[in-house]
């Protein structure tokens, strides 16, 4: 997990920023999957989130199939 005030030795952008956490989604009010989150104004700026996990596309993957197959079941059985 990179530390606070880490960047990408490439590109120099920070790496615990909202944008490379697992949590981070767009289409959400606050753009966090997580309920409790303080609001962080530049989403691609290094932040002090505790709750920062970095992205996996493998298991975001998983996670979304698992949703919409979630969601198609209830709209079947509504």
């Amino acid at each position: 997990m990179p530390r606070y005030r880490q960047s990408c030795p490439v590109c120099g952008k920070a790496l615990h920023s909202c944008r490379n956490c697992h949590h981070f989604d767009g289409t959400c009010s606050l753009q966090c999957r997580l309920p409790d989150t303080q609001y962080v104004g530049d989403r691609n700026d290094a932040n002090y989130c505790d709750s920062f996990r970095f992205r996996n596309a493998d298991v975001l993957a998983v996670e979304n199939r698992a949703e919409r197959a979630r969601d198609r079941w209830e709209r079947l059985f509504r």
